[in-house]
């Protein structure tokens, strides 16, 4: 994918979103990182957490709930979007509206 041209970055909010899907919730990170161990989450090519052992996903949840929490006493960026409970079409519409 290349980058957006020059003119499009001027116009956009510097856009920052938690990791693991734009959730802040710890036991949301939890959820979703189980179930890509588990093969049923989102589909990402070469996923490592596939088929790992729950300690490790645990562990992996807790470092990504710290990160996150990290990332929002920054203050970094000027958008974020929680996705909790909502389907992809209403992000997008989200974010389209603060545009």
């Amino acid at each position: 994918m290349s980058a957006p041209p020059p003119d499009t970055r001027a116009r956009c909010p510097r856009l920052v979103s938690p990791c693991a899907g734009g959730t802040r919730a710890p036991a949301e990170l939890a959820r979703r990182i189980a179930l890509r161990g588990q093969g049923r989450g989102w589909p990402q090519p070469g996923d490592p957490l596939l088929g790992q052992p729950d300690a490790h996903l645990r562990r992996v949840a807790a470092e990504s709930a710290a990160e996150t929490a990290a990332l929002d006493r920054s203050g970094l960026g000027d958008l974020r979007i929680d996705t909790d409970g909502r389907t992809v079409a209403d992000v997008a519409d989200l974010i389209a509206g603060r545009w």
